[in-house]
């Protein structure tokens, strides 16, 4: 029975913790939004096809640069762990 008590405590606190986070001051917020440039502005620099392009390529080049690097890692633990060195 007492295990079915403990979360409770954890429960009410992340509830009032995210309820505390969402009742921010809101105008604050909307004085914000009124000082953004309109729509009819074109913003500094117009990014072209090939900066999209070269930007998409780096950005999935870094991911897939990552996920070897932690599978490399990964593989590296896996080995220490199951051929342990006597």
């Amino acid at each position: 029975m007492t295990s079915m008590t403990r979360p409770r405590p954890l429960a009410l606190s992340i509830t009032l913790l995210l309820m505390a986070g969402c009742s921010g001051n809101q105008d604050a917020a909307n004085a914000q939004h009124s000082r953004e440039p309109t729509a009819d502005k074109a913003p500094a620099s117009t990014p072209t096809k090939t900066d999209v392009v070269s930007h998409y390529a780096d950005l999935a080049h870094a991911t897939f640069q990552d996920a070897v690097t932690t599978a490399e890692v990964l593989g590296e633990v896996v080995d220490a762990r199951l051929w342990p060195v006597c």
